[in-house]
């Protein structure tokens, strides 16, 4: 009988998103995984890891750099990586990207010993920062070095061919979440939607919803913009703002400023086990981000059968949104793109929309995802 192929995944911290993916991926009876996470959790993520899980895992002990900015980027190193490699002698090794120093010695542990290295990507060519140009040149060492890789989707997959990657070698595997579990935003809306606005305090108004991080990147500042230029000759509107971030106090600032504190609110984030009360009181969904990866909060409110309003820097726009059938993908994140997208949706079929995303966005089930990704690590046999 042929031993199981082992696989060290490292990952940088434990996403509840993320968890569902690694769950069906530990059930493989052809690989044995065990998932290295370079820190439990970051202080600009509001996810408490409940630290049990139904795969083998390790979280190592990490020194923690943060980069400058408006949005602090950590950095995350692990000098344990070599020997933690050492004592599992993987066959493969998994890493979640180049922007960790980790994942450059994880690298350099497969390039030593002759281990194959398997990259799974987000990144886009929408998101240049003087960190991109820095280590572009490590970037495309480790793209050479790599048996397969693993995109999040059409826009990840573009970018990694533009950087050297064979087109054989590339697979997609799409960013997914438990959708299963949003999913039962479908029922809470048709028995509760009203009480569930009249408790949030948007009694009868047509309800739009951002969640996400609250910086810069993501766009809330332009969204209140947008909404402060509709609520006038759109009375009926309400917009919900969930999520933690620096920019908190900015946005309730002028959210008294501008004199919409009855139409807008702000509610921090309310753990994951209780999004989807917000998601099933909503109308409407946006995420009006400036630079995005992915968005996973698309997936999950295409899973809640909500139309989604996103923009083309949005990883998850070109591969979930279908405009006019399950929502719109607006060209930036500028107050007028905000205005003009939302004014459109209003005249649409927004139940109509709602179903077409349900209807989306099951092929982006967390074990489909795992199917593909199995794919990419069968094709380093070959």
């Amino acid at each position: 009988m042929n031993r199981a192929v082992k696989v060290v995944f490292l990952h940088n911290v434990i996403s509840p998103h993320n968890v569902p993916l690694f769950s069906y991926l530990a059930k493989a009876k052809t690989y044995r995984f065990k998932f290295l996470f370079l820190s439990p959790t970051d202080t600009h993520r509001p996810w408490t890891p409940s630290l049990s899980y139904d795969f083998d895992y390790e979280i190592l002990r990490t020194i923690t750099f943060r980069l400058p900015g408006q949005e602090p980027l950590p950095l995350y190193l692990n000098l344990s990586v070599w020997s933690k490699l050492r004592q599992e002698n993987p066959d493969i090794i998994v890493i979640s990207g180049w922007d960790h120093p980790s994942y450059w010695l994880a690298a350099g542990y497969a390039q030593v010993f002759g281990k194959k290295l398997v990259l799974w990507s987000g990144s886009t060519a929408s998101e240049p920062s003087w960190r991109r140009t820095l280590t572009l040149p490590l970037v495309k060492m480790i793209i050479k070095s790599c048996a397969a890789f693993v995109a999040y989707g059409t826009r990840a997959r573009e970018y990694l061919l533009s950087l050297g990657a064979s087109t054989e070698k590339v697979f997609v595997s799409s960013n997914t979440t438990d959708i299963d579990f949003c999913r039962t935003a479908l029922t809470l809306r048709r028995k509760s939607q009203t009480q569930l606005k009249k408790k949030l305090g948007f009694s009868g108004r047509t309800l739009i919803m951002f969640y996400g991080q609250l910086i810069d990147r993501k766009g809330p500042l332009q969204l209140l913009q947008a909404f402060s230029q509709l609520a006038a000759s759109h009375p009926e509107l309400g917009l919900m703002l969930v999520g933690n971030g620096p920019l908190a106090s900015q946005l309730q600032d002028y959210i008294q400023k501008s004199n919409l504190t009855k139409p807008v609110r702000l509610f921090p984030y309310p753990g994951e086990e209780k999004i989807v009360s917000y998601y099933a009181a909503a109308d409407i969904f946006i995420l009006p981000s400036r630079q995005e990866v992915w968005g996973l909060v698309v997936n999950q409110a295409m899973a809640a059968g909500l139309p989604v309003i996103t923009t083309a820097q949005t990883g998850a726009s070109v591969d979930l949104i279908m405009p006019g059938q399950n929502g719109l993908i607006i060209p930036d994140n500028s107050p007028a793109a905000i205005v003009s997208g939302i004014s459109q949706l209003l005249t649409a079929d927004l139940q109509r929309m709602g179903k077409a995303s349900s209807r989306l966005i099951r092929p982006f089930h967390p074990s489909t995802s795992a199917r593909s990704f199995l794919k990419a690590l069968d094709a380093t046999s070959g």
